[in-house]
């Protein structure tokens, strides 16, 4: 009888022990032993050099277990950070996790570090420079050897990031001179290095030609305005000033200079103009230097015969008020006999 007391008392005693020792551990995922403690979480991969947007996992051998993490340096807890609930998307330097569950103490702190490599800058089609007309609808922006989710734009000289400046959809049209495009490529909240293009718009120069005249010149020659300066007469427009006088049929007929447009403008254009000449005053050994405005869509600046030398100066400018273009360089050329 005592010895059937003793064994119940036994049997008692170690029923009460695991018990109580079940309020404090509960067996592994595997049911290989008792754990105390939310086992460390793994970060794969843990270290290296990744383009932005590879994809972290982040596992624990704690079945149950929640897992948090925080991307910006800060340590994880209970009640701060992100559950991970699907593999990140890399766009940080620096990546800690967590991991919690009811009745066992806290995980250890993993970890990753990496390098992320930004996605590549966007490149410009047609690329930065001067252009004889506007670009219409035709500069693409696009990436080489990378992958991205966006390309970010601003046309204001100013840096685009994520919520400034413009989502590329679509070719551009660049219509006023001296427009600076800016741009950066976006993956998974990482942005590449800037890239800029600057866009001049100028009109062509027009081109000076020496031809014979094919109609006879005025007698005299109209609109003269003495100057004692040849870089003091103003620029007219040919829609500025009248028609010389139709010429007497019995004038002589001299060589004359020729302007047209430049070959590469294919817009609207506008021609300013204005020339020199010397010619010699009767009775003395002087030169008296003039003036002439004679208008025309293009040129032909006609040169009385006792002329010797004559300077021409002509520029175009745009004549679409919807188009901000540079004028053209101003072209002079001086003829002598």
């Amino acid at each position: 009888m005592k010895r059937t007391g003793l064994v119940f008392l036994s049997l008692v005693v170690a029923l009460m022990f695991t018990a109580c020792e079940s309020r404090f551990a509960t067996r592994d995922s595997e049911g290989a032993g008792l754990a105390t403690k939310v086992e460390t979480p793994i970060i794969s991969p843990e270290t290296g050099s990744f383009p932005a947007g590879t994809l972290i996992t982040i596992t624990t051998a704690t079945a149950g277990a929640v897992i948090k993490y925080t991307t910006d340096g800060t340590t994880p807890s209970k009640d701060a950070g992100s559950t991970y609930t699907a593999p990140i998307a890399l766009a940080s330097d620096k990546i800690k996790a967590m991991a919690f569950k009811e009745d066992l103490e806290d995980s250890e702190v993993s970890i990753g570090n990496y390098a992320v490599q930004a996605p590549y800058s966007p490149q410009f089609t047609p690329a930065g420079g001067t252009y004889k007309d506007p670009i219409n609808s035709d500069l693409e922006l696009f990436v080489v050897g990378s992958t991205y989710d966006k390309i970010r734009y601003t046309n204001d000289n100013s840096s685009p990031t994520e919520t400034s400046g413009y989502d590329y959809t679509a070719p551009l049209s660049i219509t006023n001179t001296g427009t600076t495009i800016k741009a950066v490529t976006v993956k998974a909240g990482v942005l590449s290095a800037e890239s800029s293009a600057l866009y001049t718009l100028q009109v062509d120069e027009p081109t000076i030609d020496h031809t014979l005249c094919l109609s006879p010149l005025p007698t005299p020659i109209p609109a003269l305005s003495k100057s004692s300066n040849k870089g003091s007469f103003e620029l007219i427009s040919s829609a500025e000033a009248s028609l010389p006088p139709a010429p007497p049929s019995s004038a002589a007929c001299a060589a004359c200079i020729k302007v047209t447009r430049g070959t590469e403008t294919t817009t609207p254009t506008k021609l300013y103009w204005r020339y020199s000449y010397t010619t010699p005053v009767s009775g003395t050994s002087t030169w008296a230097e003039y003036t002439a405005m004679i208008p025309c869509d293009n040129v032909e600046a006609a040169i009385p015969g006792t002329v010797n030398i004559f300077n021409i100066e002509v520029y175009a400018a745009e004549d679409d008020p919807s188009v901000n273009m540079s004028n053209s360089p101003v072209v002079l050329r001086t003829f002598t006999r």
